[in-house]
């Protein structure tokens, strides 16, 4: 019996070692195929998603194999397209509407409630003299002082009563010329921007030279 015993506790011995061995050796293969089949797919799509997030619309996730992952991934591309389309297109009618404001003569500018400039065209630019890329997001009098007539001490500024009237408000402004030269009259008006909910958001201001129409006039 003793002999038995012995040879009994040696071979469940060896059968424990390599059950063991076994488990690891199954251990390691999941989790290769996990890094492989799984997680490095998950990598690579997030990958594509911050790329996709940063700017570059046009990268898009590679599909492999029919699985859930492989699903995902061509959601994923749907979805990239889908915002992709709407982003150029969203774009363009930005790139329109910049082209609009900026084919018009009159100075136009966009304020929100804090006097912030929102956006301006080219002939504001030119009246204030400055481009429109270091007007956007400063306020209004930090901008354009001391180029117009509106923020000086003691000026009656239409856009801070069609911010408070939420009404259209009209203004006109005299400026004496340089030696020599005739007197810059400005019209303005300030027009009220409302969002869905009835609320003030914005007002457009828009300056127009009406100098040689005052001198016929008068």
């Amino acid at each position: 019996l003793d002999g038995i015993l012995s040879q009994l506790r040696g071979d469940t011995l060896g059968m424990v070692a390599g059950t063991g061995a076994l488990a690891v050796l199954l251990l390691g293969s999941i989790s290769l195929l996990m890094r492989r089949l799984v997680l490095a797919r998950l990598v690579r799509l997030g990958r594509t998603a911050r790329s996709i997030a940063a700017g570059n619309l046009f990268e898009r996730a590679v599909v492999e194999g029919q699985d859930v992952i492989g699903t995902l991934a061509s959601d994923f591309n749907n979805m990239a397209d889908a915002t992709s389309g709407l982003i150029t297109e969203v774009r363009g009618h930005e790139a329109q509407l910049a082209s609009v404001m900026n084919s018009l003569d009159d100075g136009l500018v966009v304020l929100d409630r804090s006097f912030h400039v929102i956006g301006c065209n080219r002939s504001f630019c030119r009246r204030i003299g400055a481009h429109p890329e270091a007007v956007r997001g400063q306020r209004c009098g930090e901008a354009v002082r001391p180029s117009l007539p509106c923020c000086r001490p003691g000026t009656n500024c239409p856009a801070a009563r069609c911010m408070a009237t939420g009404q259209l408000q009209r203004a006109e402004f005299r400026e004496p010329g340089a030696p020599g030269e005739a007197v810059r009259v400005d019209e303005v008006y300030a027009s009220p921007v409302f969002d869905a909910a009835g609320s003030l958001i914005q007002v457009v201001e828009i300056w127009r030279d009406i100098s040689e129409r005052v001198r016929e006039e008068e």
